[in-house]
């Protein structure tokens, strides 16, 4: 079942990456129509760097969206649509709605 991001915020959203020991957490930012998304551990909850095999790319631009530097995070923008790979097979996706995103598997 999808699940929604609200904008604006403080919301967040934890979502499985089904066949991977992470889960993904994205959850808006104090900027209007902005959030983060970063990586959990399943087996520990705890934040970790981005793994080297995700990938998230802005379907809108049509460009890989690169983590923020010197940090562990992708920065997204609401009106952007994306898609998260691990090992190049697409595992959620970020379709944008008013007032929020759309949280597909």
């Amino acid at each position: 079942m999808p699940k929604r991001l609200f904008f604006p915020g403080p919301n967040k959203e934890v979502v499985e990456l089904e066949g991977t020991n992470f889960f993904v957490k994205i959850e808006t930012l104090p900027q209007p129509k902005h959030a983060q998304a970063f990586f959990i551990l399943k087996d520990s909850e705890e934040e970790c760097d981005v793994p080297e095999e995700i990938k998230c790319v802005d379907k809108t631009n049509n460009i890989e969206n690169i983590k923020m530097p010197c940090t562990e995070y992708f920065l997204l923008t609401h009106l952007n649509k994306y898609e998260f790979y691990f090992n190049d097979i697409k595992k959620i996706s970020l379709k944008p709605e008013p007032k929020s995103f759309l949280i597909q598997l």
